[in-house]
């Protein structure tokens, strides 16, 4: 099976309510990576959902569509949420799971997941965000934009902070200026330099011939 994640494709056959701000949520998570990395013991990935089994027994298992549900050790339900429930959507319209006493942005969750799954893990996450490329990551993003959640592994990539947050607010701008939604990378220069410089026929190009037209 393959599984893709910032445009690079690979075989592998190893089944393997909040008031912080984004910024605060994400630097919280940041050192915590590795050490969830080391309980897992196999993550399977499907068309529609990734799962992660862990040592000692336990599971979760993410929707690209923002759901999750957990199970215990015994393998038994222990728990759900995401865009359909409410459960542990942050004030910001972002779905958290609580992973061993802490909480991860799903988004992050699966990104992690398919780093482990395709033997891509980094020396560090520190300064990474798992960044949702059509903007539709918050439930209140994609209501604004008129699309559905898609946390799939084609539809994310790893940027900064900084470069993450940018990203929403090009998305916004470009649907906007061109009337559609469309899937970029946060490190896009050309598009940024056409969405503030150049004209809207050029812009339209340049979205139509590079990216992928979401709506």
């Amino acid at each position: 099976m393959k599984v893709n994640i910032n445009g690079k494709n690979k075989n592998n056959n190893n089944t393997k309510p909040v008031t912080l701000t984004m910024a605060q949520i994400q630097m919280i998570q940041n050192d915590d990576v590795i050490a969830f990395m080391q309980k897992i013991k196999c993550v399977v990935p499907t068309s529609t959902s990734i799962t992660a089994h862990f040592k000692n027994g336990g599971s979760i298992t993410a929707f690209y569509d923002g759901n999750y549900e957990k199970c215990n050790i015994h393998g038994k339900p222990c728990g759900s949420g995401g865009f359909k429930s409410g459960t542990g959507v942050t004030v910001n319209g972002h779905v958290q799971i609580g992973v061993d006493g802490r909480t991860m942005l799903i988004e992050r969750f699966i990104a992690v997941c398919i780093d482990f799954y395709n033997d891509e893990i980094k020396s560090s996450y520190s300064n990474l965000v798992a960044n949702v490329m059509d903007g539709s990551g918050s439930k209140y993003t994609s209501h604004e934009l008129s699309i559905k959640p898609d946390l799939s592994p084609e539809n994310l990539e790893w940027c900064s902070l900084q470069d993450n947050a940018s990203h929403g607010q090009l998305i916004k701008k470009l649907a906007q200026r061109t009337g559609h939604v469309y899937r970029f990378s946060a490190s896009d220069k050309v598009l940024h330099d056409l969405l503030y410089n150049g004209s809207t026929k050029a812009l339209i190009e340049y979205c139509e011939k590079y990216l992928v037209r979401i709506r």
